[in-house]
């Protein structure tokens, strides 16, 4: 029988971050689950999706028990937001006491129905100063990744050692996210395409920091699988066993399968400095309300369309981009936004097509006042857009 008594807002702090792996619908119902087990001093949350497992640690009073397989929803739904709880564990129900009440969760998993997971690799090297490269890294890039897990290449980030730093990069084909980082990873592997969801979870922990807790360290490592190969003559089968990366914080660990497919060469968009003709900085909170008003234009449009059974029509938040001396004017419909610009070096007129939602979510992810960006001379030029020297993104430009 499982037994465990803890604070249920730190249960729900944990429950948070292993969202990204159990709390979106999948059609096997493990995947859905978290699985409790007690711990000395601790209750250890777990949950798997089929290529990452997220463990997080939780202080707790519990006795020698069996571990219990719960669904993620039933269990973040009746978890009260504080106080104490009590959770009591039979078969596949468990019962959450709070005061004056109590709430049954049901519809568990057998503990022989659930897989066998990897264990978190032993990481030597771990560092507070980490922490925030990464964090920042992570809330950067993770926009542009494709959530397509159709796209095996593109649903991840990559990670990419390159002569004295380490390279993240996002991308879901139409745009790119980079951001170059100075910190140390175990193990020999020199280029890593690290799940989203992965990812998703470490970003939910690193950006959750509590008030006066002290810097997370945090731990890296890659670790090289091998290759199937078949049975010769001299030589056995050899089973493939594939690539895993471990990222280990203070109470959490994240060990994760790699994507096993090729990143796209992004060099090739990458800009060259006689390539960028036309430089200009804009009001990055004014462009961000413009780009707003557009989607939500936009979604009016479609929402008349649909009353009126009509073809929605507009089904991306595009808008003409029109730069000036005077300044940058988005055109979308009826629709004219006027935002703060100024061209850098000689005056110049360019027009073209964005989707305002991927230049929304790159410019929320910068912190400065204003936005440096540049332009080819094509009428088809992608969008740049820097942040210092070590952060770049790209922007595709649409037809409209």
């Amino acid at each position: 029988m499982f037994k465990a008594s803890l604070e249920a807002a730190d249960l729900q702090r944990a429950l948070k971050y292993v969202k990204p792996i159990a709390g979106h619908k999948s059609h096997m119902p493990v995947f859905n689950c978290v699985k409790l087990e007690a711990r000395p001093g601790a209750l250890e949350v777990t949950a798997y999706d089929g290529t990452t497992t997220v463990y997080m640690l939780v202080m707790a009073d519990t006795g020698q028990c069996e571990p219990i397989i719960i669904p993620f929803k039933g269990l973040t739904a009746a978890l009260p937001a504080k106080g104490h709880i009590k959770l009591d564990g039979k078969d596949l129900d468990l019962v959450v006491h709070y005061i004056n009440s109590k709430a049954y969760v049901t519809g568990g998993i057998a503990l022989n129905d659930y897989p066998k997971l990897q264990a978190p690799e032993i990481i030597t090297s771990s560092s507070h100063n980490y922490t925030d490269q990464l964090r920042k890294a992570l809330n950067k890039t993770l926009h542009a990744v494709s959530a397509d897990e159709g796209r095996l290449g593109l649903n991840g980030l990559s990670f990419k050692k390159q002569k004295n730093f380490w390279r993240l990069c996002g991308t879901d084909g139409h745009r790119l996210s980079l951001m170059d980082l100075d910190f140390h990873v175990d193990g020999p592997a020199e280029e890593a395409i690290v799940p989203r969801t992965a990812c998703l979870a470490l970003q939910a922990r690193l950006n959750d920091r509590k008030k006066g807790e002290a810097k997370l360290h945090l731990g890296i490592m890659f670790t090289s699988g091998v290759r199937a190969r078949s049975a010769t003559k001299t030589t056995p089968a050899v089973d493939r066993v594939p690539d895993w990366a471990t990222f280990k914080l203070d109470g959490m660990s994240i060990v994760t399968q790699l994507v096993d497919d090729t990143f796209p060469d992004y060099t090739q968009v990458m800009p060259k400095p006689n390539d960028l003709a036309v430089k200009f900085k804009v009001d990055r909170k004014a462009w961000i309300k413009a780009c707003a008003a557009v989607y939500k234009a936009n979604v009016a449009v479609c929402k008349a369309n649909r009353a009126s059974g009509r073809a929605s029509g507009r089904n991306t938040p595009s808008a003409k981009h029109e730069l000036t001396p005077t300044g940058l004017t988005l055109t979308s419909g009826d629709l004219k936004a006027k935002v703060p610009a100024s061209l850098l070096g000689e005056p110049v007129e360019h027009l073209w097509g964005m989707n305002t939602q991927y230049i929304k979510q790159a410019l929320e992810s910068l912190g400065t006042k204003e936005v440096d960006c540049s332009l080819t001379h094509s009428k088809q030029s992608p969008l740049f857009v820097t942040e210092g020297s070590n952060h770049l993104q790209i922007i595709m430009p649409i037809r409209i």
